[in-house]
């Protein structure tokens, strides 16, 4: 009988450690995982900020040089801001179709992706 209480009382132990130690997995791996989504953040962030500055400066530069070759510099400015117009509506058209899946898909990849 004592043999039988000295073996329940192992296998005991033997659960308790094996749930203490899924228990720390199981925070390594979020840990883990919230750290790639932030730094994945982080670096988008960073890219949209260059991505922006960079079409800030083309486009002023592009609407300048239409605005000199039209001989109305106003011209040029309304040129490219009506086409970051045209670009914006398709972007806002398609969102729902194309933009959003992606976007959606991309961060379900990321959070799935092995170890």
């Amino acid at each position: 009988m004592n043999e039988v209480k000295e073996t329940a009382d192992k296998v005991l132990d033997t659960a308790t450690d094996l749930i203490e130690v899924h228990k720390e997995l199981a925070i390594i791996k979020f840990t883990q995982h919230s750290t790639t989504a932030a730094s994945t953040a982080i670096l988008g962030l960073l890219g949209l900020i260059v991505l922006v500055l960079l079409l800030i400066f083309f486009g002023i530069g592009l609407a300048w040089w239409i605005g000199e070759s039209t001989e109305n510099i106003k011209s040029g400015f309304f040129i490219i801001g009506g086409f970051y117009s045209i670009v914006l509506l398709a972007l806002l058209l398609s969102a729902k179709k194309f933009l959003l899946p992606f976007i959606r898909n991309k961060i379900i990849e990321k959070i799935y992706e092995p170890d």
